[in-house]
């Protein structure tokens, strides 16, 4: 079972020979495992006398190759680990088991039915679960580190104690020191130690009494077979009985094997030691998995049958005969129209008729990016259409930057269907216990604004003044004033969390360096037109209420008054 499999994949990956003899190592180690071909773990004269032997006839090997694939010191090794595989297997069992819940069915069972599961293919889950609890919470060898006897199945690691307990074992015996992950072989932070005079006292009741679990699942499986083939006679009832019955054979020979190891581990037939114990709980292990599965396996097939059947009773039952006066009213339609009356179950549909309808127009509704879909499908967004001019589009009252994408826009996602769009949406989730004016600010900062929906008034005064005495130059000056609201209007109107000193920022940094583009353009342009005239252009920054001493963050902002 377990035990042969973890030997035969160990064995191969410490063996170190050509590739040459790897097949034939193969085949012989499975014949010889297949077999009933187990070492003698006494470790005496030679333990794997039989094996080496097996493998020698078979692979033909010269004497440099039996000293180094089929040295002693390699396969009893080998065979050691074999108990710590075991031991994961009883582990993952027993954590399975102590759920008592589908969740924990082995994957092979998570594509059948929850209901089903829960319904009926559970019980053996249950029965499993509270025979194991009744082994651990009657055992006293299990101590927390305070002293006291672990009550709860979920604090009492007990196929953790036993490999533990397993692992010390086989490192006295081969000599070599193992060692096991922590995730595997320790409950939670601290090991729980194990008082016990053997290992033998903590396996045979275990093991006897999964055996006893497996008996009455091998019973249950039995009834159930029984059940689906009297459920009927058709070719999927049929099916189904052969299938469930292959399977039943296969997990009666594997609890016979069980209980044969079992029974010789008992006996003291394979020495009585910690890797004989590790193999006959291996085997128990592996029978009680299949019970498992197999039963479960068979109760839902049974409930689907009878779920079926129940759903072709329904669909099959006769229909109540109308009344007289219906079948009158029905004829005379009939003659008025001139053709077959459609009756109330003919126009109403059901509901998977419904359902498969639906898809179908679905279906036929899908068009991929860049199909033509009609005049119907463009009037659909002509009007959004007809607000945009190439690269804007204004909604009325909002100015965010992600509506300012046009036409654009709409080649980029039905045209052309680009994958990495240019400026894609991205929803910004606050934490817990932010306020709602952190909120507005940071949203006033991700939001773009322009200077033009901001501003109150724009003043413009123009002044020649004399710029070079001694060459009697005169110059015309313009003065710009920017005003601005209130801080308050736009933030009780406009929802604007905006300050001066952003505001100044805006207009040094981005509004001047504009004006000064356009300056120079404009020099460049009136030069051309005018080169007798000696053109140029200055452009200055001055502001009282955007100096850098009136912006200082740590003073108070007034909120209540214009400024500019």
């Amino acid at each position: 079972p377990v035990a042969r499999i973890a030997v035969a994949l160990k064995i191969l990956e410490l063996l170190k020979g050509a590739n040459k003899v790897r097949a034939p190592l193969v085949k012989h180690l499975e014949i010889f495992l297949n077999n009933g071909g187990v070492p003698d773990l006494g470790l005496g004269k030679s333990p794997f006398s039989a094996f080496v032997g097996a493998l020698d006839a078979g692979c033909e090997l010269n004497e440099v190759e039996k000293a180094t694939l089929l040295g002693e010191k390699t396969l009893v090794n080998a065979y050691a680990v074999i108990c710590t595989e075991a031991t994961r297997q009883l582990l993952s069992l027993s954590n399975g088991v102590s759920c008592l819940s589908s969740e924990a069915c082995p994957a092979d069972m998570r594509y059948l039915d929850q209901a089903a599961l829960e319904n009926y293919g559970n019980k053996h889950v249950v029965a499993a679960g509270m025979a194991m609890r009744g082994v651990l919470e009657g055992s006293s060898v299990l101590t927390s580190s305070k002293g006291k006897k672990m009550q709860a199945f979920s604090e009492t690691p007990f196929a953790q104690a036993i490999a533990s307990q397993i692992l010390a074992e086989v490192s006295k015996a081969v000599n070599v020191e193992l060692s096991s992950p922590q995730s595997v072989f320790v409950a939670g932070k601290e090991s729980l130690p194990v008082v016990s005079s053997g290992l033998e006292s903590l396996l045979l009741p275990l093991a006897e009494s999964l055996l006893n679990v497996v008996a009455l699942s091998n019973e249950r499986t039995q009834e159930v077979k029984a059940a689906i083939s009297s459920a009927g006679e058709s070719q999927v009832v049929g099916d189904l009985a052969r299938f469930v019955g292959k399977y039943h054979d296969m997990c009666k020979d594997k609890f016979a094997v069980a209980r044969k190891e079992s029974t010789l581990f008992a006996e003291g037939l394979l020495g009585g030691n910690s890797q004989a114990a590790g193999i006959s709980v291996a085997a128990v292990v592996d029978a009680l998995h299949h019970t498992m599965l197999v039963e479960a396996f068979a109760a839902v097939c049974l409930l689907r049958i009878k779920q079926g059947a129940k759903v072709v009773a329904q669909e099959e039952a006769p229909k109540p005969e109308a009344s007289d006066d219906k079948k009158k009213k029905k004829k005379k339609e009939k003659k008025k129209k001139g053709g077959r009356s459609v009756t109330e179950e003919e126009a109403s549909p059901t509901e998977a008729a419904l359902k498969s309808l639906l898809a179908a127009k679905l279906e036929n509704s899908l068009s991929c990016a860049g199909d033509a879909v009609g005049v119907v499908a463009a009037q659909s967004i002509g009007e959004p259409s007809t607000q945009m001019t190439l690269n804007t589009f204004h909604h009325a009252g909002r100015g965010e930057a992600n509506v300012t994408l046009g036409i654009p826009r709409l080649r980029e996602l039905l045209m052309t269907a680009t994958k990495e769009i240019k400026t894609p949406f991205i929803k910004v989730p606050f934490a817990k216990g932010a306020k709602e004016s952190q909120t507005k600010v940071l949203a006033s900062r991700l939001r773009k604004i322009g200077l033009l929906e901001i501003l109150k008034g724009i003043q413009v005064s123009e002044k020649p003044i004399v710029w070079d005495a001694g060459r009697k130059l005169v110059v015309q000056t313009f003065h710009l004033k920017l005003k601005f609201h209130p801080l308050k209007a736009y933030r009780e109107q406009a929802g604007v969390m905006i300050s001066k000193k952003m505001i100044f920022r805006c207009i040094t940094s981005t509004f001047c360096a504009k004006v000064s583009t356009s300056l120079k353009a404009f020099s460049r342009k009136a030069a051309q037109v005018t080169p007798d005239a000696e053109i140029f252009h200055y452009l200055g920054k001055k502001g009282d209420g955007g100096d850098t001493e009136s912006c200082a963050p740590d003073q108070q902002e007034d909120e209540d008054s214009p400024f500019e």
